[in-house]
C-alpha cells in the first residue's frame, strides 16, 4: 500500500518566509508608529486651537479670563476656576467643556498660564492714566480708559508678564510692540508627559528646557527633538480680541 505524500514547507521556505516578514516589519512598524505619533499630534493642536475660542468666547461674554484650576480638584468645585491660580490647567466646566478636551492628544493636560491682570474684574476696576508712567508696575492694574470696547484691551502691558523665548534666548513678542503683551500659554508636555500636571494636582518630573516650562516665565518654545517634546502654544492680547474675540483693540493714543 503506498503511503500519500503530504505537501509541506521545507526549513528553507520557512527561514526565508520569516526574514521576508522581518524585513516588511522592519520598515513598517515605524511607519506606523509615525502615523499614530503624528495623528495623536493634529489632534492636541485641534483641541489647543479649540481652547482658544473657548477662551475668547469667554472673554467676550465675561470681559476678562478666567483663571487657572487644580486638576485635583473634586464634586461640585471639580473644573471651576480657582481665584488667585496663575498656573495649572483649564477650568473646562468653567468654559463649558469636558475634562477629556482640556485633555491633549496623548491623554496629558494641557498646562494654562495667564496674565493675572486679564483674569480681575477690569471694568469695576478705577481708571488709572498711567501713559508711560513707571510706577504703573507697581501697581495691579494699569488701565488706561474705559469708555468703549471690551475692558480687557484697556490693560497696559507692564513688566513682569508672560515672556515665551526661542533656542537663542530672545523674546517672541517684545513687550513694547504695539501696546501688546502675551495674555496667555498653553502647553502639551507631548508624549513623554514629563512636567504635565497628573490627577492628583502634582507635576510630573522635567528636565532641561521641559523644566523650564512648568509655569515660571519665561517659557521656552523651541522645536520638538527627543530630549525636548513640548508644543507651546501663545496668544497675545491684541491677536486674541482680533483673531479670536473677533473684537480688535484699539491703539493707544
Amino acid at each position: 500500500m503506498l503511503k500519500r505524500r503530504i505537501p509541506a514547507f521545507s526549513l528553507l521556505e520557512i527561514a526565508l518566509v520569516l526574514s521576508i516578514l522581518g524585513v516588511i516589519s522592519a520598515y513598517a512598524i515605524p511607519v506606523l508608529l509615525q502615523t499614530r505619533a503624528t495623528a495623536r499630534w493634529r489632534e492636541t493642536d485641534a483641541k489647543i486651537e479649540s481652547v482658544i475660542y473657548a477662551l475668547a468666547a469667554y472673554a467676550q461674554t465675561e470681559q476678562r479670563l478666567p483663571n487657572p484650576t487644580d486638576p485635583a480638584a473634586t464634586g461640585d468645585g471639580a473644573g471651576d476656576e480657582q481665584s488667585g491660580r496663575t498656573t495649572g490647567v483649564l477650568p473646562y466646566r468653567t468654559l463649558g467643556l469636558q475634562a477629556s478636551d482640556v485633555k491633549d492628544g496623548f491623554h496629558h493636560w494641557i498646562s494654562y498660564s495667564i496674565t493675572p491682570d486679564l483674569t480681575a474684574d477690569i471694568k469695576s476696576m478705577p481708571v488709572q492714566s498711567t501713559a508711560r508712567n513707571p510706577a504703573a508696575s507697581h501697581r495691579p492694574f494699569a488701565i488706561e480708559t474705559q469708555d468703549s470696547g471690551n475692558p480687557i484691551c484697556h490693560v497696559r502691558p507692564r513688566l513682569g508678564q508672560l515672556d515665551v523665548r526661542n533656542t537663542e534666548g530672545r523674546s517672541m513678542l517684545e513687550i513694547s510692540r504695539q501696546n501688546d503683551f502675551i495674555a496667555f500659554v498653553l502647553i502639551s508636555h507631548g508624549p513623554s508627559g514629563a512636567g504635565a500636571f497628573d490627577d492628583a494636582g502634582q507635576r510630573k518630573p522635567a528636565t532641561g528646557d521641559k523644566l523650564k516650562n512648568l509655569g515660571s516665565s519665561p517659557f521656552i518654545d523651541r522645536p520638538i527633538t527627543k530630549e525636548y517634546d513640548d508644543r507651546v502654544r501663545w496668544i497675545s492680547r491684541n491677536n486674541l480680541m482680533a483673531m479670536y474675540a473677533k473684537q480688535p483693540c484699539k491703539p493707544f493714543s
